[in-house]
């Protein structure tokens, strides 16, 4: 730390408190600051990464990538000065802006990119995604799915019969010759 001569110490230390808290509050004591004890303030929000902090965005909004402290959140990734943050896909931390994250970036799994994939439900942090049985849409895990649950008609269960073949979307299924 620099110590200005025109203070000592503790005097320097008990004004830097003081018109620290002005300079957080947005007044111009920053540069007073400066000038009166030989120490560089630097604030949280100010869109400068400084000093200890991982991010500045410009506020001091949790949940948003940087936090109050300027650190970068978890399931985010932040860059630039004003930082820009988003939330890191495959990371298996839902966010607000991911339909779902299962923790990989892997496609037709029920999570594609973080966007729930056609035919598929998704739930949890990280996300657990199970394919619709009977809608009518053959997921990725489903042998067939011919739209409705009945059993014996070449496609029960989204899982061909034996016997049987099937193809479409939604499945139509007949006996094999």
């Amino acid at each position: 730390m620099i110590r200005s001569a025109s203070c000592g110490w503790s005097a320097c230390f008990l004004t830097m408190l003081l018109l620290a808290s002005s300079a957080q509050a947005g007044t111009a004591a920053a540069d007073d600051l400066v000038l009166r004890t030989g120490f560089e303030f630097h604030a949280c929000g100010n869109s400068l990464v400084e000093d200890v902090e991982t991010c500045d965005d410009s506020n001091t909004t949790d949940f948003d990538g940087c936090s109050s402290a300027c650190k970068i959140e978890q399931g985010f990734g932040c860059a630039g000065s004003p930082s820009v943050c988003m939330s890191d896909c495959g990371d298996g931390v839902k966010l607000f802006d991911e339909e779902c994250d299962d923790g990989n970036i892997a496609t037709g799994d029920g999570c594609s990119t973080c966007h729930i994939d056609f035919g598929f439900m998704c739930a949890g942090s990280p996300s657990v995604c199970t394919s619709t049985c009977g809608d009518g849409l053959p997921a990725s895990n489903e042998g067939c799915d011919d739209g409705n649950a009945d059993l014996f008609d070449g496609c029960s269960a989204c899982q061909v019969d034996p016997g049987y073949m099937c193809v479409g979307a939604p499945s139509i299924c007949t006996p094999n010759m």
